[in-house]
């Protein structure tokens, strides 16, 4: 005979408590993926193709943009990679003991600050900056989810 898992005796947040409810024929692992697919197979597949599908995007844009300029053309992945520094604007301390940390992407603004003041001045370069900063505001949220 057997056993069948009843949804509203289970919390899916205590995996522990599935074993009680399992059928016998199942094992908990396929059990598991089973009952929550989402959370299972998918975001591994996103950890998997997402992130170098996007790193391969990065390059792709970055040499593309490189072609633009007649000399030097590997001064764009420079001007990329300093706009996609962040850092610490404005750090305090809260009244429960953790501490509140406003992230800000300094690279870019160094990158503007040099593109505006100097005669170098490209739209590829810009347009590296702008994808730095991208970059930037994605490494802003990462940061931020620790506290969520």
């Amino acid at each position: 005979m057997k056993r069948k898992i009843h949804s509203h005796l289970f919390n899916p947040r205590f995996p522990s408590q599935i074993k009680h409810y399992i059928s016998p024929i199942l094992p908990y692992e396929v059990l598991q993926l089973l009952y929550d697919p989402v959370e299972g197979l998918i975001l591994l597949l996103l950890n998997n193709f997402l992130l170098p599908i996007l790193f391969i995007g990065i390059l792709f844009f970055l040499y593309r943009w490189s072609k633009e300029l007649e000399d030097r053309s590997f001064t764009i992945f420079i001007y990329f990679l300093v706009s996609t520094y962040i850092g610490p604007l404005f750090s305090t301390s809260t009244e429960d003991g953790g501490d509140f940390t406003l992230w800000f992407p300094m690279g870019f603004a160094m990158v503007m600050i040099y593109l505006y003041a100097s005669k170098r001045y490209h739209p590829a370069k810009m347009k590296a900056s702008s994808l730095g900063l991208c970059v930037a505001i994605v490494k802003i949220i990462h940061e931020y989810q620790f506290f969520m």
